[in-house]
């Protein structure tokens, strides 16, 4: 076997066994696929840049516990994997924390707590992992690698160290916390979505129960003679007067005016 320095970077089959790692983190690794998750959807972006050769030996490197360190903040999961070298590669992952995604979270966090949140849970829970999942946090995000080993592309390093990092951000709500950059304050009050501006709600009519119980008569009598829509759409706002604008999008002829309920 010749020197490392000596051996062409590419030759990743014949470089010596991993050095054994006292008390490293293993990864469970319990199928041939990230299990899904906001951690899932890192490590497959990893995985899809990495050869099937290194992603085998990555993932092996993962199971045998060849990570040495982990450590989460805001936009970044960063750590040390033990090679065959002395000293621990250096593996980094790095991705946008964006605003909208920092909001889906603290929705999910405050939907499943009938309490004001004190502090984000340290174990997921099955009910939060899958409002997590709905909100599609970290999906869409484009994610950055990086290696100090020779190895020009998506090593065996990054591999384990991807597997084993977004096991444990999926197992830990405090960790998504952490690269998301959300604190417990950030919890304490709503907060509007990617989709809200934050400006109260406009006023909503409310009909009283008589004429709801009139469109549903009308409704009902329609029914049994095969209206048209634009006949079924007049009918009803002439019982629930429709705002103007919307009378307007389905262009109805609303002059006369409304309907009294029986």
């Amino acid at each position: 076997m010749s020197p490392a320095a000596e051996r062409p970077w590419n030759l990743w089959d014949e470089t010596p066994p991993p050095i054994p790692v006292d008390g490293g983190i293993a990864g469970q690794l319990g199928s041939d696929r990230p299990t899904t998750g906001i951690g899932g959807s890192i490590v497959r972006k990893v995985l899809d840049r990495a050869s099937p050769g290194i992603a085998t030996r990555g993932r092996a490197y993962a199971r045998a516990g060849q990570t040495v360190s982990v450590h989460f903040e805001p936009g970044r999961i960063s750590g040390e994997v033990q090679g065959s070298e002395p000293v621990p590669y250096r593996s980094e992952i790095t991705f946008p924390a964006t605003e909208a995604d920092q909001s889906r979270f603290a929705r999910a966090i405050r939907d499943i707590s009938r309490d004001p949140v004190a502090e984000i849970p340290e174990a997921m829970s099955r009910e939060l992992r899958a409002d997590l999942l709905e909100h599609r946090i970290l999906v869409d995000v484009p994610v950055t690698v990086k290696c100090n080993c020779a190895y020009r592309g998506v090593c065996k390093h990054l591999v384990a160290f991807a597997s084993v990092a977004t096991e444990l951000l999926d197992a830990s709500p405090a960790r998504v916390a952490d690269v998301l950059g959300v604190t417990a304050r950030d919890l304490a009050a709503p907060t509007p979505g990617p989709d809200e501006d934050g400006a109260p709600d406009a006023p909503v009519a409310v009909y009283d129960r008589r004429r709801q119980a009139a469109l549903a008569r009308t409704l009902g009598a329609l029914d049994r003679r095969s209206p048209t829509r634009d006949e079924v759409l007049s009918r009803a706002a002439e019982i629930l007067v429709p705002p103007p604008a919307v009378a307007g999008a389905l262009d109805l002829d609303l002059y006369l005016d409304p309907v009294a309920p029986d």
